[in-house]
């Protein structure tokens, strides 16, 4: 009995409850949401700053322009003329400077006077041409060169004819020395005393034609 009266129950509550819902407006559509947008597009990237433009350089007047370049050569040295005294032809009583000139560079231009005033007076001299090896315009390095001879004394007057080889030093300070070996032709017959070359040893011309000799000197450059 009590379940016939719940099955009654039910429906009369479904019947009341289906005209109530006919009666109501449908329910409105929900709005349609809107479509996701397109992403907007990715700007570019930026570009780096500029560098500031720099500052010009100032160079003071004190500071050079061309340090970065190589320091100049010095100036050549010139020591264009040297007078030099021989020592050995004074052992034989016999005065001797060798004037010596360079016009230019390699080339020089040598005279030699002498004079023995003892047992007669004896002079001459010489007039001859050099070159030196040296770079600078100045008579330094090793020589060779001829020269012209001429001799008087009282037995009469002759020439000769020579030819030098050797090496003369120049330093800073313009101190020069010179050596070197040499041969001297004189013609045969000559009475001209050698004593001023070989000493005081009495040897005539007359007894040779080829006469070797010895250079030494020292002096002084400018």
């Amino acid at each position: 009995m009590k379940r016939r009266l719940a099955l009654g129950f039910a429906f009369a509550t479904l019947a009341l409850a289906a005209p109530a819902a006919a009666d109501e407006p449908p329910a409105e559509p929900l709005p349609a949401l809107p479509a996701p947008s397109a992403a907007p597009p990715e700007a570019p990237p930026e570009a780096p700053p500029a560098a500031p433009p720099a500052a010009p350089a100032v160079v003071s007047p004190e500071t050079p322009k061309d340090l970065d370049k190589p320091p100049a050569d010095p100036p050549p040295r010139e020591r264009s003329m040297s007078a030099l005294l021989s020592p050995l032809q004074l052992i034989s009583k016999t005065a001797s400077v060798d004037l010596v000139w360079v016009p230019v560079a390699h080339h020089a231009v040598v005279l030699n006077p002498r004079l023995r005033p003892v047992d007669g007076v004896r002079w001459g001299g010489e007039l001859g041409y050099r070159y030196y090896t040296s770079s600078q315009r100045e008579p330094s390095g090793f020589f060779a060169g001829p020269s012209f001879a001429f001799f008087y004394s009282e037995g009469g007057s002759k020439v000769g004819v020579a030819v030098d080889v050797g090496v003369q030093v120049v330093a800073k300070s313009g101190l020069t020395a010179s050596g070197g070996l040499g041969l001297m032709w004189v013609p045969a017959g000559s009475k001209i005393e050698l004593g001023s070359k070989l000493g005081n040893t009495g040897l005539y011309s007359e007894q040779w034609n080829f006469i070797p000799r010895m250079l030494a000197a020292l002096g002084y450059a400018f």
